[in-house]
């Protein structure tokens, strides 16, 4: 991970919260300052990947619950260089 010596170094940030559905994956999306959007995707890593390219060079955080899947997502997105938390679904409100 990038380590920046100060605030203003830092690139914009964007939310992430994933929504682990049977089939495919809610996505929400809150840019730093800007609209926040949503969309339901094929719950895949290439169909995320697909749109968190989208934000290349932001500081990029997400954040999903553990649920069925475990931590392979995790995994797959701290390697692409992304923070992330992975929450029990009790802390995740709608």
């Amino acid at each position: 991970m990038k380590k920046y010596k100060s605030n203003s170094q830092l690139p914009k940030a964007v939310f992430v919260q994933i929504d682990i559905l049977q089939d495919n994956w809610c996505v929400a999306i809150q840019p730093e300052n800007m609209v926040s959007s949503t969309c339901i995707i094929r719950g895949s890593w290439e169909e995320l990947q697909c749109i968190l390219e989208r934000y290349k060079g932001y500081r990029i955080r997400a954040v999903y619950d553990v649920g069925d899947i475990g931590f392979w997502l995790h995994e797959r997105l701290i390697d692409y260089g992304v923070e992330c938390d992975v929450l029990p679904p009790s802390l995740l409100i709608p």
